[in-house]
């Protein structure tokens, strides 16, 4: 099963295994919407939860000691992709990662080869290009023909030659 990355494990707070955890989602909900999550292919089934600001405080079934949650530390957060929530116009990352560009007059500018957020929103790489994220850039995403449109107001005119 597929499985999507949301946060990571920073360190124990206090004495009875509360973990602190860097969210890496922009749903930071979800973690108060699950039963459990992974951490290195083990489910653990989340006692409490609370989030404030970009972080999340667990607890969790079994880890009852600073020691125990000392040993989570700089782990990965998973969940399986299916218990991520997504709205009918979103996407996943990972979904469209390898995705051939066009501008909107169908000239191929090459595939998308990751995408960046510096935290004002997401930026599509391809090759030299780097996209905003945003609808006046980004046309149409189009999941069944694996192609994404972008408008040339994205490009230089230089670029566009």
């Amino acid at each position: 099963m597929e499985k999507v990355l949301i946060g990571k494990i920073l360190k124990p707070r206090g004495l009875r295994g509360e973990l602190k955890v860097q969210i890496l989602t922009n749903k930071p909900d979800v973690f108060l919407d699950i039963d459990c999550f992974n951490v290195n292919d083990k489910c653990y089934t989340i006692n409490d939860a609370s989030i404030q600001g970009n972080f999340g405080y667990f607890t969790l079934v079994g880890i009852k000691s600073y020691e125990d949650a000392d040993e989570l530390r700089g782990k990965q957060i998973w969940i399986n992709k299916d218990s991520f929530p997504l709205e009918d116009d979103e996407v996943l990352e990972s979904d469209i990662i390898g995705f051939e560009m066009f501008d909107e007059d169908g000239k191929k500018i090459g595939s998308l080869d990751r995408v960046e957020n510096y935290g004002s929103g997401d930026i599509l790489i391809c090759g030299e290009y780097s996209i905003p994220n945003e609808d006046v850039f980004v046309l149409e995403t189009n999941m069944k023909t694996r192609k994404i449109i972008v408008s040339k107001i994205a490009l230089t005119a230089e670029e566009i030659r």
